[in-house]
């Protein structure tokens, strides 16, 4: 029961961070969240272009905007921001929860081992 409790929790850990790295990478770098969602949203033919918008409320403040717009071939765009983002927090939390499963996997066996050897 404590080794379900342990997946479980450790799944959801790595789904936190999976949330995490994009939603706050993708502010930073914008280009990480087309390489890991990118081959789901578009094909080949297809280019992922990134928007950037820049806007002001009052003097002295600022901010950016940035839209992900799906171009085909015949030159129509699409945006693509919204479902570029959910692709990569999949991507993203899939590779969290696996390297820490297998962290937890590999910290059992050797825990293990170890024990079998001191006594």
């Amino acid at each position: 029961m404590n080794k379900i409790i342990a997946v479980l929790v450790l799944i959801g850990i790595g789904g936190f961070f999976g949330l995490m790295i994009p939603g706050i990478g993708g502010l930073i770098y914008p280009s990480m969240l087309e390489q890991a969602g990118g081959p789901f949203v578009s094909s080949k033919t297809e280019k992922i272009v990134l928007q950037k918008e820049g806007y002001s409320y009052k003097p002295g403040q600022s901010g950016t905007a940035y839209h992900f717009l799906k171009v085909s071939a015949d030159g129509k765009k699409e945006e693509i921001t919204f479902e570029l983002l959910g692709y990569s927090i999949l991507v993203y939390s899939v590779i969290c929860v696996a390297v820490l499963l297998l962290s937890y996997f590999i910290y059992k066996i050797f825990s293990g081992a170890r024990d079998t050897i001191d006594k």
